[in-house]
């Protein structure tokens, strides 16, 4: 449904065996403000990212503090590129995890947000970059 609120994407599932049926469902939305993003601020509600090369080749969820994938606070994006699954979501009031991508220059910004449903936000950014 698309109204003044934004767009809002709805997931019903239904198993009709008597047997349990375990579904997983992800979206990978591409959202642009239309330029190259290198001078906004990223913001991604994670304490966590999933290293799909964690011991024995396990993923294994790394915290965010004091690495190139720690978003929890406002980031200029630059030269960074991004092709990763973030966990351990913070929530707002609502329950939503809630990420950001401000363009302050031009008075502009992307939310894009989950309800508790979803347990990562998996984050690409590589093509709108200048270099």
């Amino acid at each position: 449904m698309l109204d003044a609120a934004g767009l809002t994407v709805t997931t019903q599932a239904l198993n009709v065996d008597q047997r349990r049926a375990p579904l997983g469902v992800g979206f990978h939305p591409y959202l642009t403000l239309g330029t190259i993003i290198d001078g906004f601020n990223l913001t991604i509600p994670a304490s966590s990212y999933v290293d799909l090369a964690g011991s024995a080749g396990d993923p294994t969820m790394v915290p965010v503090s004091k690495t190139p994938f720690d978003f929890t606070a406002p980031c200029r994006i630059g030269s960074t590129q991004l092709d990763i699954a973030f966990g351990k979501l913070v929530r707002d009031d609502d329950g939503r995890a809630v990420a950001v991508v401000d363009d302050a220059d031009r008075g502009r910004s992307l939310r894009l947000w989950v309800d508790d449903a979803y347990r990562y936000l998996s984050t690409s950014i590589g093509d709108m970059k200048a270099g």
